[in-house]
């Protein structure tokens, strides 16, 4: 059977894998309970399992549904407890756009992403992370004027809501980047010694793009593009900070 829409074929092929799946586990399942050399066939199980949704009723959404008490043997709990929310930070999104021109024409509206800060840190590979949430709190303490503020250190705080499992022995490897960054890193100031650093970069006003005032967009004056003003065009060029 073919398909008009491609993305129902890909949908369709994805039931079928989950299908498979589902019958090499009622295999296993079935041959450690059972003795003797008879192992369910593809249509026994099939089978099966058309009755057992055919059987389904209102009743069978009742009461607790948890994977603990649907499960015949128990389960038990994760030796690693869940890190739990710190409530001191929040985090916003930030109201810089970017318009992009598909290949029909269309003309679409899409929030700017930046490089989360720890995913910098962490990454495993040369592209980070990125995201479009900001710490607010420690980007008003920063753009506020704070004593232990300074140019290099102003900036926003971009931290994606990402779990981020860096230590798997440690009861914070559940911790998103948020959490580590402020938790465990004390907001910036103790980051580990064997990690490569980072610079915020200082904002730029850009009222016109940014609603917020405070977002860090990099701008190159026309003279500087043009060299209309006698100088040398790299004079007026903004470096790209290095994150």
């Amino acid at each position: 059977m073919k398909m008009r829409k491609y993305y129902h074929t890909i949908f369709l092929g994805l039931v079928d894998m989950a299908l498979i799946n589902a019958f090499i586990i009622f295999r296993r399942v079935q041959g450690d309970r059972t003795t003797g050399p008879a192992q369910p066939t593809h249509a026994h199980f099939m089978r099966v399992m058309q009755m057992s949704l055919l059987a389904v009723g209102a009743s069978d959404f009742e009461g607790d549904l948890s994977v603990r008490a649907l499960t015949d043997t128990p389960v038990p709990p994760s030796p690693t407890p869940r890190y739990r929310l710190s409530t001191s930070h929040s985090t916003k999104q930030v109201e810089v756009y970017r318009t992009t021109r598909g290949k029909n024409g269309k003309e679409s509206r899409k929030r700017r992403q930046y490089a989360c800060k720890v995913c910098s840190l962490l990454r495993p590979a040369k592209n980070p992370w990125e995201t479009t949430f900001y710490c607010f709190e420690c980007t008003e303490a920063r753009l506020a004027g704070t004593p232990d503020d300074s140019s290099s250190a102003k900036g926003k705080i971009y931290l994606c809501q990402k779990v981020r499992q860096h230590d798997p022995t440690a009861a914070t490897n559940s911790a998103t980047c948020s959490q580590i960054w402020h938790e465990l890193w004390g907001g910036g100031a103790n980051i580990p010694p064997g990690l490569k650093s980072i610079r915020l970069r200082a904002p730029v006003d850009q009222g016109a793009q940014a609603s917020d005032g405070h977002d860090d967009v990099s701008s190159v004056s026309s003279g500087a593009r043009s060299g209309s003003d006698g100088g040398s065009p790299a004079e007026g060029i903004v470096e790209p900070a290095v994150i």
